[in-house]
Parts: structure tokens; C-alpha cells; sequence
């Protein structure tokens, strides 16, 4: 498992939702930027929770909640795709950010061989 390319990722997938979030502002979709830039920070501290070595109490939530907020974080992303405000190749790179979170989820539990677990896969 690859925990420092997640983490960067996740700070690439941070900095180019902040960035997202100023052109709906400028579009007028503020609703959209703001939920943006919540879902980024809600990755951000799950990911921190999960990959950590200490004890969480509740770590299956946790994940649940960072394979949720990436999936939601998609369909923004789509949606904002629909209205023109991001080009293919501003989708494609945070698609790749995802896409390196998903890949440690998927790592994470193939290794601990958690057969009750599979929403990362």
C-alpha cells in the first residue's frame, strides 16, 4: 500500500477543487463550489482517520464515509462536466486523483482479506 501517492493525491484533488470552486463562483453556481470544496475536506480527514496507525473507533464508518464522499465527489464532478465548467482534461486528472485512493481502499482490504468489506473494489 502506497499511502504517501494517496496522500498526494489527495492534496492535488484539494488544490484543484478550491481552484473549481472560485469558477462556479465566477459562473454563479455557488451551491455547487461550496459542495465542492466540502467533499474535498471530507476526503481529506477520512483518508487521515483511515490511514493512520492509531485505533478509530468506528473504522468500518470511516471508510464507508471516504468510498462515499469519492463516489459524490464524482457526480459533482460530472455534473460541472455537464455545464461546461471543467474541460475532459481537468476531469481526467481528478479522475487519476480518485482513482489513487481507490487503489489504496482496494489494496487495504485485498491484504487484510476482508470478504465483508468490498465497497472499495
Amino acid at each position: 500500500m502506497n499511502v504517501s501517492r494517496a496522500r498526494l493525491a489527495i492534496d492535488d484533488l484539494l488544490d484543484c477543487l478550491d481552484i473549481y470552486r472560485d469558477r462556479c463562483l465566477r459562473h454563479g453556481y455557488v451551491n455547487e463550489g461550496d459542495e465542492l470544496v466540502r467533499l474535498g475536506a471530507r476526503i481529506h480527514h477520512r483518508f487521515a482517520e483511515v490511514s493512520k496507525e492509531s485505533r478509530v473507533q468506528n473504522i468500518e464508518r470511516a471508510w464507508a464515509v471516504l468510498y462515499h464522499s469519492l463516489e459524490r465527489c464524482q457526480e459533482r464532478i460530472d455534473y460541472l462536466k455537464a455545464r461546461d465548467l471543467l474541460d475532459s482534461e481537468e476531469v481526467f486528472f481528478i479522475r487519476e486523483c480518485m482513482e489513487e485512493v481507490h487503489k489504496y481502499i482496494r489494496r487495504y482490504f485485498a491484504k487484510k482479506e476482508d470478504p465483508n468489506w468490498r465497497r472499495g473494489a
